[in-house]
């Protein structure tokens, strides 16, 4: 195992950056299930990708453009990419046809995942803090949204896969981000979803109206800033440690499907944001304590 020297305000930052891309996420994730209803998955996914390309490119193009042709690593930047394009693929093919709460119910894996491929894949050691801290996190979850009625076999397949994806992709970020720029993994990752998902739009285009165009725009966007945040995260803190800051959007999708739905939020979602929020909160206080971070 590798033991990694971690600076507690470097900590703080990277709950700080993670909590704040899990908030942005959120956002995307409603426009997201808005425009799956009327147009096809493959169109919305080309979109966010697409979208991407142009910000990055619009805000450091020429150094990032540099970056990726020097990288000593351009199939990690493009398995990113792959990676990124099947997450976010089957997590909207999962909304489009189960609810978002069922969806994201199965999508909490994810973090039980990362802190496993962690110790496989970046030979991070994992400490029984952090699985209690998951294991709490993962509970507050399924009580908060307490999902209901029958689970489409085939959307619940897709919510898994994304999950899987989402935290390989993670673990991933993790791996390279130590010699490659933020920028140039942006760029390669959503080119690469621009193109696949650019295939399917020969027989599956349908012209968006404006207001369509316009939350397709936000998706981008959203998920664009919310990428950044989640590489900054990344680059400061292992990713065993940050994972269970995914819980908090949870917080964050029924506080805006309050404003954009309407929906009130029952007594077993208090409870459960109640361990979600405490989770995270316990293992920032326990990690602080320590002088350097296991990872």
């Amino acid at each position: 195992m590798v033991r990694v020297s971690v600076r507690d305000n470097n900590v703080a930052r990277a709950f700080l950056f993670m909590a704040s891309a899990y908030a942005v996420y959120s956002l995307q994730d409603v426009q997201a299930k808005w425009l799956v209803r009327t147009l096809p998955v493959w169109q919305v996914v080309f979109f966010k990708g697409i979208v991407i390309s142009i910000l990055v490119i619009a805000t450091n193009g020429a150094r990032t453009v540099a970056a990726v042709r020097a990288s000593q690593n351009k199939f990690g930047l493009a398995l990113r990419g792959f990676i990124n394009f099947a997450a976010t693929l089957f997590f909207f093919l999962a909304t489009r046809h189960m609810g978002l709460a069922d969806a994201t119910t199965i999508l909490f894996v994810a973090p039980v995942l990362v802190v496993a491929l962690s110790m496989l894949v970046l030979r991070e050691e994992v400490s029984a803090t952090r699985w209690a801290v998951v294991g709490l996190g993962l509970t507050g979850a399924v009580i908060a949204i307490n999902p209901t009625g029958q689970i489409d076999s085939l959307a619940a397949l897709f919510a898994l896969s994304s999950a899987f994806f989402w935290a390989l992709g993670v673990v991933l970020i993790r791996k390279i981000s130590a010699s490659e720029a933020i920028g140039a993994q942006m760029l390669t990752s959503n080119v690469v979803v621009a193109a696949l998902s650019s295939v399917a739009l020969l027989w599956s285009w349908s012209t968006p109206d404006a207001y369509s165009l316009m939350l397709l725009i936000g998706v981008g966007a959203s998920s664009g800033l919310g990428q950044y945040l989640l590489y900054k995260a990344l680059q400061q803190a292992p990713a065993s440690l940050l994972a269970p800051v995914e819980y908090s959007s949870l917080v964050w999708a029924f506080m805006l499907g309050y404003i954009v739905f309407g929906d009130v939020p029952a007594s077993n979602v208090y409870f459960g944001a109640a361990l979600i929020v405490g989770s995270s909160v316990t293992l920032i206080l326990t990690e602080r304590k320590s002088k350097s971070l296991v990872g």
